[in-house]
């Protein structure tokens, strides 16, 4: 017996309640139709966003509508990413962070809070 393919079972899950949200006019609020229904003005962190998925995650979330927080340790690389970020029409905040470092973490998530107050989605990508 093959066991069941899990990518599989969540995309169901999802088409059907899509659907439901789709036929009952009171749950339509429940999900989002798009991308930007999800993220439009929302303060998203992504770590690791100055390179490969990261950055492709952050350029994606930026053209639809979030505030983009970019973590990772290189600055002149974040800073890349941030130009092409609102470029697209997003906002875009560098937060240069070394996450192997405890103390650097915690220096880090103090001048995000007091910047942005909060972050409403986590892209732990690092």
């Amino acid at each position: 017996m093959v066991p069941p393919n899990l990518a599989d079972i969540a995309f169901r899950g999802v088409k059907t309640l899509r659907a439901f949200g789709q036929r009952i006019p009171a749950a339509g609020g429940v999900l989002a139709q798009s991308l930007s229904g999800v993220v439009e003005g929302r303060k998203v962190m992504i770590t690791g966003a100055s390179q490969g998925i990261g950055r492709a995650t952050a350029l994606q979330l930026g053209r639809a509508g979030a505030d983009v927080l970019l973590v990772a340790r290189t600055q002149e690389k974040l800073e890349d990413v941030a130009r092409q970020v609102q470029a697209l029409g997003g906002g875009a905040f560098v937060h240069r962070c070394d996450l192997t470092d405890l103390k650097d973490i915690d220096r880090m998530a103090e001048d995000v809070l007091e910047q942005h107050g909060q972050v409403d989605i986590l892209v732990n990508n690092a």
